[in-house]
């Protein structure tokens, strides 16, 4: 088996966590998931993981207590985290939005899928721009 790849997800909307998850499965089964409802919580399960190198982030723009702004910026402030790519995720496509997500240090920015077939093509993007393998047809 090669390394484990572990993937937070961070998003207070439990089913838009699922089917994310649900679509990454479909692509890979071997990807450890770490399921977070905002980015308090996020910020606290990063920094009590020791190794970071096959390390992915997800996180919703719009969480309640710290929202993905803010947690990227407070991601990006931490030595030790900083480079771990950041992928976020939101309803709004608001190019103002956009280009603040990009000045805290997200790596990569999507719209929110709403069916689940966008789901899955969010999960092929996702497996193609942050390398990794698709062990499922």
């Amino acid at each position: 088996m090669g390394v484990e790849i572990t993937i937070f997800i961070a998003d207070d909307d439990q089913d838009d966590r699922y089917f994310l998850i649900q679509a990454l499965s479909a692509l890979n089964d071997q990807l450890k998931y770490i399921e977070v409802p905002d980015g308090t919580v996020l910020i606290r399960e990063l920094k009590s993981k020791e190794h970071w190198d096959q390390t992915l982030v997800i996180v919703d723009m719009n969480m309640p207590r710290l929202n993905g702004l803010d947690t990227v910026k407070q991601i990006r402030l931490d030595d030790k985290l900083d480079n771990i790519p950041i992928l976020m995720m939101s309803t709004s496509s608001d190019e103002w939005l956009v280009g603040k997500a990009r000045n805290a240090g997200i790596t990569k920015f999507s719209i929110k899928p709403s069916t689940f077939e966008d789901f899955l093509d969010l999960a092929k993007q996702i497996c193609s721009e942050f390398d990794i393998p698709i062990n499922k047809k």
